[in-house]
């Protein structure tokens, strides 16, 4: 059946009226919720500057095609489960500060567990079937450890001045028994760190983004030690060490799940089977916008899936 898209013309309504808005789109019957696509909206990470409809017509588009996906897992027999779901979670909260990423992304938990479904989906589809030995899940490990291995870490506050004259204020007031904290919100020239009092986040070398500079001396310091005033490019500098981890690997055992999904999805990858099966039920679908400014949308998407074979 050729995809029939139908633009829903029912406009949402004012906040406070009391009626709930239209779905944001409906994809073979089931409605994807007007404030799942502007929660889409608030978190999808965005490079560089794109227009607002070109954001939110690839949102939309994007919530749709995990709508199907997730749609096909079922019909598979291959569904995506409660306790996969968890157990994404729990992987994401021992990579990291799971609470601070979600902030930085600006999600709620729910958020996060809509996008990983569609993420368990692909996996469901893509190793349904498969069968992946011991020895290969070994030999993956030990070819790609650095995957699985975490540098020594500190986690770092910071006084920023544009200038030598007040960074040295701050040294003195830190020197005379000022709390770090204090003094960053005062005298800090960086938005973030008067406003967090000084923290910053974890640090480690080589890290993107982070001057040698910085990462080098932090690692110096004990926990609850101060640097003196060091000048990082046009600014200068003071740092804290609050906490530190030293290097780790993490043991096979826990990784042993994750190794598996990364082989089976790298066989799909090389296999154009999964693709054509999510195409053909693409192309089966019917699908429905609700959101009037991207109705155009509809012809992109029945142009991109072509005429029924």
């Amino acid at each position: 059946m050729v995809v029939r898209i139908l633009v829903l013309l029912a406009a949402v309504a004012t906040a406070g009226s009391g009626v709930a808005a239209a779905p944001a789109a409906t994809v073979n019957g089931v409605a994807i919720p007007y404030e799942d696509y502007i929660a889409r909206l608030e978190t999808a990470p965005v490079k560089g500057p794109i227009g607002e409809q070109a954001a939110g017509a690839a949102a939309l588009e994007r919530l749709v095609s995990e709508y199907l996906v997730v749609q096909l897992a079922e019909k598979e027999g291959v569904p995506v489960t409660a306790e996969q779901i968890e157990r994404r979670i729990k992987v994401a909260q021992k990579a990291g500060d799971f609470a601070e990423v979600l902030k930085r992304r600006n999600m709620t938990l729910e958020d996060f567990k809509r996008e990983v479904r569609a993420q368990q989906a692909v996996v469901n589809l893509a190793t349904k079937g498969t069968e992946i030995t011991d020895g290969e899940i070994k030999d993956y490990y030990f070819k790609n450890k650095a995957r699985f291995s975490q540098p020594a870490r500190v986690k770092i506050a910071a006084i920023v001045a544009k200038d030598k004259e007040k960074i040295v204020t701050a040294a003195a007031r830190l020197k005379a028994g000022a709390a770090f904290s204090d003094v960053a919100r005062e005298l800090s020239d960086d938005q973030v760190t008067r406003e967090t009092g000084g923290t910053l986040g974890w640090v480690w070398p080589n890290q993107p983004g982070v001057p040698p500079a910085i990462t080098n001396t932090a690692l110096t310091l004990k926990v609850g030690g101060v640097s003196a005033p060091i000048q990082v490019q046009d600014q200068w500098v003071i740092l804290k060490a609050l906490e530190k981890k030293p290097p780790t690997s993490t043991p096979i055992e826990e990784v042993r799940d994750s190794i598996w999904e990364a082989i089976a999805l790298e066989r799909a990858g090389k296999n154009p089977e999964l693709q054509k099966r999510l195409e053909d039920y693409r192309r089966g679908a019917t699908i429905e916008i609700g959101v009037e400014r991207f109705k155009d949308l509809a012809a992109t998407l029945k142009a991109r899936l072509g005429p029924e074979e």
